[in-house]
């Protein structure tokens, strides 16, 4: 069953962008996403030994930096 840990929305200019974080149980996700449309994902495998990361830890605010940094550098 797939968990979403966090949901945040960036603008830039007149697109709102969403970025979603989700825990599958085996992976952490961060996929950002303009007008319903996937425009990029990233993932971290957790580790078999280790919980469930809080929704802002340093890791889900990682996957949330890539996620944006790559909306900022490029034009989608």
């Amino acid at each position: 069953m797939i968990k979403v840990l966090r949901e945040e929305s960036v603008s830039k200019g007149a697109k709102t962008f969403t970025i979603v974080v989700t825990f599958d149980g085996e992976s952490y996700s961060a996929c950002g996403y303009v007008d319903g449309f996937l425009i990029n994902e990233t993932s971290q495998y957790a580790n078999e030994f280790e919980r469930e990361l809080e929704p802002y830890s340093p890791e889900i605010e990682n996957l949330i930096f890539l996620i944006r940094d790559d909306i900022f550098d490029h034009e989608y």
